[in-house]
């Protein structure tokens, strides 16, 4: 066993991959490793020492949305607002 043993194999652009190995990993990226919902139980879902029923509500995946450089412009107004409700 010599150091050559320890590089691994060596890598391939993700473009040589078949149609079907490609597609697998985007399956499995998009439905196991990003779920489109986490809920407590779940890997990912934080860890809260005494959870109150707010903390345990499910998380939703924001969906992704691209859009070309060209289309951006800068509002004078902000486009996020937030407000927190009193109780």
């Amino acid at each position: 066993m010599g150091p050559e043993d320890d590089e691994g194999m060596a890598k391939r652009p993700l473009e040589s991959l078949s149609d079907e190995d490609s597609t697998f990993i985007k399956q499995f990226s998009n439905k196991s490793l990003l779920p489109d919902q986490i809920q407590n139980g779940d890997e990912f879902f934080p860890y809260t020492e005494n959870p109150t029923e707010e903390e345990l509500q499910a998380y939703n995946r924001i969906d992704v949305l691209e859009i070309s450089q060209e289309v951006i412009t800068i509002e004078d107004e902000p486009f996020f607002t937030a407000t927190c409700a009193e109780d």
